[in-house]
């Protein structure tokens, strides 16, 4: 038992100084791509996911994740409601409007991990959200829940997503309205266009290849960099990074 507590924290810590020595040369390529640079709306062919064959690869790559995702979640779901509702009988499923591709708005679902009809979070605790440190504890989640949003599963019901064109494997990550109407003065003006040229990820963009919390700045740049610059072997290298992620223990 020990020994397997031991390499469950050596492999820990190798992924994070995995990800801790790789995101610095994938930050800086994206600055200096996006530094000086227009991203014109009017004419997109600085923007690879623009061209057809690409559009087609990446739905294609989405409707087999979509299909392989979704006929895992019967079995992960029969494991996860009970864990739920053992805690807090109410919903299983939780929904929250979040910007789409094209500005549309959709209903992002995901495990039900809260107590039901919890209270609003003070102003002090949605600022921390709102700047992307989110606390560690949360008093509002359920004991079962922590682990259950640690591992990512809390977030497996987006694979039925996926597979319908809601959400893509991989994306700018999926924001409320609410937080992208804030003004900031760090981020270029045409950056919420761009990101809404694509359907939300989820795997978000900037998490894969930062594994960690990101500034605005971070976001807008990263974001515009991959959505210039899609191609397959991309996304598949920021799906292993995820994966990296999660065994990091980086995934909140």
């Amino acid at each position: 038992m020990f020994a397997l507590t031991g390499t469950s924290a050596m492999l820990q810590r190798g992924a994070r100084n995995y990800l801790d020595a790789t995101a610095g040369p994938y930050l800086k390529k994206a600055a200096s791509y996006v530094k000086g640079r227009d991203f014109p709306l009017d004419n997109l062919s600085w923007c690879n996911l623009s061209k057809t064959r690409y559009k087609i690869i990446k739905r294609m790559m989405d409707i087999s994740f979509g299909i392989s995702g979704t006929a895992c979640l019967i079995p992960i779901a029969l494991t996860i409601i009970p864990l739920i509702q053992a805690m807090s009988w109410g919903p299983v499923f939780f929904s929250q409007q979040r910007e789409g591709k094209d500005g549309n708005s959709f209903g992002l679902l995901k495990f039900r991990t809260m107590y039901k009809d919890v209270k609003p979070i003070d102003l002090k605790t949605q600022l921390e959200h709102l700047l992307s440190f989110k606390p560690d504890y949360d008093p509002r989640v359920i004991p079962t829940g922590r682990p259950i949003r640690k591992s990512g599963l809390d977030e497996w019901p987006q694979f039925g997503q996926i597979l319908f064109g809601q959400m893509t494997m991989v994306g700018p990550r999926p924001k409320p309205e609410a937080e992208l109407n804030l003004p900031s003065l760090s981020l270029p003006a045409n950056w919420r266009k761009i990101r809404q040229l694509l359907a939300p990820g989820l795997i978000p963009i900037v998490l894969a290849l930062k594994g960690d919390y990101a500034s605005d700045q971070e976001h807008a740049e990263l974001e515009t960099w991959y959505i210039a610059n899609w191609s397959p072997f991309l996304d598949v290298k920021l799906i292993f990074r995820s994966a990296l992620v999660l065994a990091a223990g980086r995934h909140k």
